[in-house]
């Protein structure tokens, strides 16, 4: 907000424009305010605005989904990697070793493409990795400085960086240099359509050079949205950057050449005020027709198709709402059968990108059990220390006080590992995994299972130790 206010103050006082500037920190309002063409002018990054076209998880509103963006200017240049300590050694992605533990503020499908295109370039898998979800992106910040996980994705620009680059171990971000690896760079580009890499250009300056997912962000109005309003601003951005550019960080990257790089690479329509802008300048040429017009169709495709699917699919007494799985299966389903073009970022202004249809919902697929392999035959282990399951409770999704009790020998240490469902993600939670039993024998944990997990069969690994002996019990539970 800060940074709109910073160009939007000058602009009102020179033209005498009346301009509103609003914050939203809610991206499904932004995009539902944007659909219903509440608002000429809004930020997102590329990734955010391909979640709300193909109106993925939290877009997937009955009042929301998909709306036809345009083009208007060049916002920043955007960076976001992935922070670890100063003193970790994790310094490019082939340092991550399963086990580690991934800082996440929520799991949703948009937050969670990122750290799965990372596992990808490593060669991990999401059930190889520890997870600590903490509920915002400033607190799993503070997780990696603490030492209470290893990495974090997140803005190399947050106040939050600052303070961690500041601290007494310092921070830095693992290396994405995708010209050192371009084999993983590659892997990672498959799981996350949307993303390229170059060095970070902002933020604290211990942290700049290196490389991040980085490109440029850009303003967006709604394609109706008035062309002649539009067009002033794009003239008035361009001819007036010396007055503003030093009015925020971000605001060196509002140029011409930016937005250029911006408009090569994005899958969405280019204004027609900017067209017209465009033209004046005598940059707009046939490449730019032909990807305006295939930019068009394409997020068309997905304008189309969501009305007629929700109409479906409340016909079929589906409840249209993102909380609900199976409308988020059906709409999944709806997009690969009709197969509707994914989005992705295009190569450059004359190559497009290329041509992928929306796999459909993708039930997870277990991983093979290995057959047992003989062993030599070795002295007998002491396996005698007894402990068992006495009570469950409130094993529900969303559960703030879900809670599991076992038994076990007085003074025996236990520790637990949770396995959810339908993943095989281990969970970070309960944050404290080993416990001493009390003098009668009983170990209880308290924890909070997300509102956005799966529902279905959980595995609860419990290994109690005591004097070299040691006994383990794998108890299967429904969350609800």
């Amino acid at each position: 907000m800060t940074k709109t206010v910073s160009w939007a103050s000058l602009m009102e006082a020179s033209t005498g424009m009346t301009i509103r500037v609003q914050s939203e920190e809610s991206y499904a309002h932004a995009g539902r305010l944007m659909k219903q063409q509440k608002f000429p002018l809004a930020e997102f990054s590329t990734s955010t605005l391909a979640s709300m076209v193909e109106a993925q998880d939290e877009f997937a509103l009955k009042d929301g989904g998909p709306w036809m963006p345009a083009a208007v200017w060049s916002a920043s240049f955007g960076s976001t990697g992935f922070l670890v300590r100063g003193d970790s050694g994790i310094i490019t992605p082939k340092d991550l070793k399963p086990g580690m533990k991934m800082a996440v503020s929520r799991k949703t499908e948009g937050m969670m493409r990122m750290y799965l295109s990372l596992l990808a370039w490593a060669n991990l898998k999401e059930s190889d990795m520890l997870w600590l979800e903490t509920g915002d992106t400033p607190s799993a910040v503070r997780a990696v400085v603490d030492g209470r996980a290893h990495f974090v994705m997140c803005p190399p620009t947050g106040e939050y960086v600052y303070e961690a680059v500041a601290a007494p171990e310092s921070a830095r971000f693992i290396d994405l240099n995708s010209q050192k690896d371009p084999e993983g760079a590659i892997r990672f580009q498959n799981v996350g359509l949307m993303y390229g890499f170059a060095p970070i250009r902002n933020g604290p300056k211990q942290v700049q050079g290196t490389w991040s997912v980085s490109g440029p962000r850009l303003y967006w109005s709604y394609y109706e949205s008035d062309a002649d309003v539009i067009y002033n601003m794009a003239k008035w951005l361009d001819e007036n950057y010396d007055k503003y550019k030093d009015r925020f960080d971000s605001n060196i990257w509002m140029t011409q050449e930016i937005l250029i790089d911006g408009l090569a690479e994005s899958f969405v329509p280019f204004h027609p005020g900017l067209v017209r802008y465009l033209k004046e300048k005598g940059i707009w040429n046939a490449d730019y027709e032909k990807r305006d017009k295939y930019n068009y169709d394409l997020v068309k495709t997905y304008v189309d198709a969501y009305p007629k699917a929700v109409a479906t699919a409340e016909a079929q007494g589906i409840n249209v709402t993102p909380t609900n799985q199976k409308w988020i299966e059906f709409w999944e389903n709806y997009k690969a059968q009709n197969k509707i073009v994914t989005l992705r970022k295009h190569p450059s202004i004359n190559v497009t990108a290329p041509v992928t249809y929306s796999p459909g919902y993708q039930q997870p697929v277990p991983e093979p059990t290995p057959s047992p392999t003989p062993s030599p035959t070795l002295p007998p282990v002491p396996s005698d220390v007894p402990i068992q399951v006495v009570s469950t409770a409130n094993l529900k999704v969303g559960s703030t006080n879900a809670n599991i009790v076992v038994k076990t020998t007085p003074g025996a240490e236990v520790t637990i590992k949770l396995e959810l469902p339908g993943t095989g993600t281990i969970s970070a939670y309960p944050s404290d995994k080993k416990k001493t039993a009390g003098a009668d024998g009983t170990v209880s944990w308290t924890w909070t299972i997300s509102e956005r997990g799966r529902k279905g069969e959980a595995t609860f690994t419990f290994t109690a130790t005591k004097d070299g002996k040691e006994g383990v019990l794998v108890y299967k539970a429904q969350f609800e």
